[in-house]
């Protein structure tokens, strides 16, 4: 009998030892596993907000330079463009016709609001008009109003328009620079 005993003590002292030391070893690992599981989360969160920190600051700048880009534009036109000389729409339509700008069409409205001068082909779109009567940012000397949409060609494009005052001394009744810029790259950030 007392060699039953200790085989059957033997085997549960080597099952009790099987397991504590099982217990020894995966307190460790479930902590440790846990640890990296939360560290490894928060990295995570981390490193996607950096991402998202970077995106948005590097779309802000490109927001800002073409922006710039744009006043620098028009603050050139008003200063040098001249209604008065017969080759006027021809320089329009040169800038507004150039592949490398994102300018849609140019019109000039006067105090009043009145229409003086319309590059495009067909007949301005009230919507367009509209919107050079609404409310209006300055920044730089130059009216910016709120994007909208317009058609053109089937296609909805967002736009922005910009104004400013032309530089004609000789004028008693002011004329505005109205431009529509095409903001689909920018859109598209």
């Amino acid at each position: 009998m007392d060699k039953k005993f200790k085989k059957l003590y033997f085997k549960q002292f080597q099952w009790l030892l099987i397991s504590v030391f099982m217990f020894i070893a995966l307190v460790p690992l479930i902590f440790f596993g846990y640890e990296g599981i939360s560290q490894g989360k928060q990295m995570i969160k981390e490193k996607s907000a950096f991402y998202l920190m970077n995106l948005s600051n590097r779309n802000a700048e490109s927001v800002k330079q073409f922006m710039v880009e744009r006043v620098n534009d028009i603050n050139l036109l008003t200063s040098i463009l001249d209604i008065s000389n017969p080759k006027f729409e021809h320089h329009i339509n040169h800038v507004k016709n150039d592949p490398h700008r994102p300018y849609i069409d140019f019109f000039i409205l006067n105090q009043d609001k009145k229409l003086i001068f319309y590059a495009g082909t067909k007949i301005i779109d009230s919507k367009i008009m509209e919107a050079a009567s609404e409310p209006h940012l300055v920044w730089k000397n130059i009216r910016i109003q709120k994007i909208f949409k317009i058609s053109k060609n089937n296609n909805s494009i967002p736009v922005l328009m910009l104004s400013q005052r032309l530089q004609n001394p000789t004028e008693n009744d002011p004329l505005y620079l109205y431009c529509l810029v095409d903001f689909r790259s920018i859109d598209a950030l």
